[in-house]
């Protein structure tokens, strides 16, 4: 009796099974939503976490769009210092939740930045990030 076609079978198994949990595997690592990768197997170091793209929340139907909804997108620039909120300043490289809230913080109890080398008071933003940041922040003065 030839055991060799019991072998192949085992084979073929081993080889569908390991397909299906590699298969299996990267779904759970990753998810599709909109043509967009989000990693969802590990958690994402806060100084790349503004690198991601951000999905708005949908709103209810009954609501009128608002009025930066309406108004067609315009060109990137500098993000203002003084105007800027907490989430807008999670946008820019190195700075996660807690630094944009300092930065505000900085903001409500100094009053508006004088210039963009004043963010260097702010706890947790030394020479390194203050450079990276330099070309990407203004200060705009008040009217």
């Amino acid at each position: 009796m030839e055991q060799k076609p019991r072998w192949n079978w085992v084979i073929t198994l081993a080889a569908v099974f390991l397909a299906f949990c590699l298969g299996f595997g990267v779904a759970r690592w990753t998810q599709h939503t909109d043509g967009v990768t989000v990693r969802t197997a590990r958690t994402v170091p806060a100084q790349t976490e503004s690198a991601l793209p951000s999905v708005p929340a949908a709103s209810a139907p009954t609501e009128k769009p608002t009025e930066a909804a309406t108004q067609p997108p315009t060109e990137p620039g500098p993000l203002d210092l003084n105007h800027a909120t907490a989430q807008e300043l999670t946008t820019l490289p190195g700075i996660g939740e807690v630094l944009a809230q300092r930065i505000v913080d900085y903001r409500e109890a100094h009053g508006p930045f004088r210039s963009v080398e004043e963010l260097i008071a702010v706890e947790g933003i030394g020479e390194g990030k203050l450079e990276k940041l330099r070309e990407l922040v203004t200060v705009e003065e008040e009217p």
